[in-house]
């Protein structure tokens, strides 16, 4: 009897471990120790893109890079075709710096900006692009 006992906390401990080891792994390993690589979504892009990206959205934009603003709060857009202004979040500024008046192809995050004034007034939120990649 003890010995069964033994054996199934024995058997509790190493199911407990795998299970702890596949979550901290980031997931589970399959056959031949590989885990599936996971499938990144197609971007959206295409006309009237502006109006269908929502936050979290992974969006392809082609346009011209362009610096708005003065000091001490320069930022960059891209231009699309359809005249809208993508705001790059500042960390991927200095990547799209040197496409300055350049049209180029990027691909990122979609996720919205309030815009609010000293004054209490509200704007219309604008749409920031993070984690960006050139494409072209």
């Amino acid at each position: 009897m003890r010995t069964m006992k033994r054996l199934f906390f024995r058997g509790v401990f190493a199911a407990a471990f795998l299970i702890l080891s596949a979550a901290l792994s980031g997931g589970m390993v399959y056959a031949g120790g590989k885990r599936d690589a996971p499938k990144q979504p197609e971007p959206l892009s295409g006309p009237g893109l502006y109006e269908r990206a929502g936050p979290g959205t992974l969006v392809e934009i082609t346009g011209r890079v362009r610096l708005v603003g003065s000091e001490p709060f320069p930022e960059l857009v891209i231009t699309d075709g359809d005249n809208h202004d993508w705001y790059i979040a500042r960390e991927d500024s200095a990547a799209l710096r040197k496409f300055e008046q350049q049209t180029v192809t990027v691909r990122g995050l979609v996720y919205r900006e309030e815009m609010i004034l000293a004054n209490g007034k509200r704007l219309e939120d604008r749409l920031v692009l993070s984690a960006v990649v050139v494409v072209e």
